[in-house]
């Protein structure tokens, strides 16, 4: 057999694996919340001067850690960060379907470009994160 193909073969078994796991490894990691395109999206929604500046206040140095179970929120000037579990749900492509601890809907986790956007079903702002 030629090697291509094996290696191609290979990689379709991992990928099956991970995705019939349901583990959310891609998205493990730090993150620093990039507050542009969310101020864009923010702008697109009409939102007013005053809620774009709370939205800066509030997230501009936001950073997010995700392991294989929790994930913390930590802002700083706020002592303390809020931790939450998680389990996921489901796995297409490259997001992940999560369903958080004390959330009523899950969330949608998803790679895009090396961002990781975080789409909670309680907003129509979509937060969005670059790996530290």
């Amino acid at each position: 057999m030629n090697r291509k193909l094996i290696a191609m073969a290979i990689s379709l078994v991992v990928a099956s694996a991970l995705g019939c796991s349901k583990k959310a490894a891609s998205i493990e990691g730090k993150w620093a919340i990039d507050l542009a395109p969310m101020i864009q999206q923010a702008q697109s929604l009409n939102a007013s001067s005053r809620d774009i500046e709370s939205i800066k206040e509030t997230f501009s140095s936001g950073r997010l850690e995700i392991d294989s179970q929790r994930i913390t929120l930590t802002i700083e000037g706020i002592n303390d960060h809020e931790v939450k579990e998680y389990v996921v749900s489901s796995v297409e492509g490259a997001c992940s379907l999560l369903s958080i601890q004390s959330s009523a809907k899950p969330h949608k986790y998803c790679l895009s470009e090396g961002r990781l956007e975080v789409h909670d079903p309680s907003t129509p702002l979509t937060a969005v994160y670059r790996r530290l």
